[in-house]
């Protein structure tokens, strides 16, 4: 309903999403242990949904953590990609269409964590 009510009044919709919307974007086949994992990275049913919306020319969306692009139809679509130590940033000019990504490192100390340094601590 909120779609329906702005579409009109613009002229180019930037959806952003925290999921995979085409397989597209998904790492390529590995292990089974990975292959599990993919079925949970998105859904081609957004991919589907966007592509319906005529006014939908660009899509952000994460999940992964390495970047990616892929083009489908007139839909750009960009995986940004970062993951617990690097940080990466997509600059979308929506008028040109013309895009860069910034790449923040980790700062010094943060590198010298492990991965495993960012999740929560379990209960004792």
């Amino acid at each position: 309903a909120a779609y329906r009510s702005i579409e009109p009044t613009v002229e180019t919709v930037v959806a952003v999403l925290h999921h995979v919307p085409f397989r597209e974007l998904l790492y390529p086949p590995s292990s089974a242990a990975h292959e599990f994992c993919r079925a949970y990275m998105g859904s081609e049913r957004f991919g589907r949904l966007l592509l319906r919306l005529p006014k939908v020319r660009y899509v952000i969306c994460g999940h992964r953590h390495g970047p990616d692009y892929c083009k489908m139809g007139r839909l750009e679509a960009f995986a940004v990609g970062s993951d617990y130590l690097v940080k990466r940033l997509v600059e979308l000019n929506v008028s040109t269409g013309e895009h860069r990504t910034h790449v923040f490192e980790p700062s010094v100390e943060a590198a010298q964590k492990k991965e495993t340094d960012f999740l929560p601590a379990e209960d004792a």
